[in-house]
């Protein structure tokens, strides 16, 4: 006998390609009831200390010229595709012309995406390397003008700034973005602040 008021938990999607909706890591938990969407989705302490020292740096070095966008703000790149990024820096004038109240996502590219590990359930994927490439050349696509996704486990770091030319370097070693107006490296931020 199948019970009727079984009450089936919100599954929490983070991430929509292609009208295919990818999961948080931890949805299984959710699904099972032994966590809630709430707890599936939080930061590790690593990846809030990296990303809180790299909005440091940009909060120090943007001009009024740009706009820093925190805490996964979502890309609604075409109607099937909605993506996270960590950090978006979007030019100032593109988001004077962008409706922002209300809306599920921009709907304008930034010009700069930092993600930070995967924070979706790779099993759902059958090429789990192929989610890294799709999700980058789908803002590629959108009109990012550059992509800087940070690997915690290998400390490394995947720079993307055309569909041709992509590198995977060290975390030491100075990334500059913005049109090379400005550069870090994760482990000299990290340095700077005592964490490494």
């Amino acid at each position: 006998m199948t019970p009727t008021n079984v009450e089936v938990p919100e599954v929490p999607i983070y991430e929509q390609i292609d009208g295919k909706p990818l999961f948080v890591k931890s949805y299984n938990q959710v699904v099972n009831g032994q966590s809630t969407v709430q707890e599936s989705l939080p930061a590790t302490p690593f990846q809030s200390i990296t990303l809180s020292c790299i909005l440091a740096f940009f909060y120090e070095h943007l001009t009024p010229k740009h706009h820093l966008a925190p805490h996964e703000p979502a890309l609604q790149v075409d109607p099937a595709t909605r993506l996270a990024v960590e950090i978006a820096v979007f030019e100032s004038a593109v988001l004077h012309s962008q409706q922002l109240i209300n809306a599920d996502g921009f709907q304008v590219a930034p010009e700069l995406a930092i993600l930070m590990d995967c924070h979706v359930d790779l099993r759902q994927i059958r090429n789990p390397q192929n989610y890294f490439f799709q999700k980058i050349h789908k803002l590629l696509e959108f009109g990012v003008k550059e992509v800087i996704w940070l690997h915690s486990d290998t400390r490394k770091v995947t720079v993307a700034r055309s569909f041709d030319k992509w590198e995977v370097i060290d975390w030491e070693k100075e990334i500059a973005v913005l049109e090379g107006n400005h550069s870090f490296s994760v482990a000299g931020l990290l340095a700077a602040d005592g964490l490494l």
